[in-house]
């Protein structure tokens, strides 16, 4: 962490070298994998889903409910202060974390 407390913003570099391929191109790139593909979109198993660009815990699997729109989706994020509402043109609107800025739609 730098002296101000904030993490140093990283670089595109950075990020590619953290992130798999299909990882930057959905969290840093808004990104849309294809529906009802996604490792966690069936899955019922218990625990907390962390943010792949920071770690942190964004949504407790109690709070996971079947939308039928191929998504994981959550009624409710562990932290309000965690999951930030983004302007998408596309979209009208999307969630983002507050901390890692990943795009949120198919965390």
């Amino acid at each position: 962490m730098s002296e101000s407390g904030k993490e140093k913003a990283k670089t595109v570099d950075e990020w590619r070298a953290q992130l798999s391929a299909n990882d930057f191109e959905i969290t840093r790139n808004a990104g849309t994998e294809p529906a009802f593909t996604g490792i966690y979109c069936d899955t019922k198993t218990p625990g907390v889903y962390n943010c792949k660009c920071c770690d942190a815990a964004l949504f407790d699997s109690q709070t996971k409910y079947d939308s039928r729109s191929g998504w994981p989706s959550f009624y409710a994020p562990i932290n309000e202060e965690c999951v930030v509402p983004h302007e998408d043109s596309s979209l009208g609107f999307e969630f983002r974390n507050a901390t890692g800025r990943g795009e949120l739609r198919q965390m």
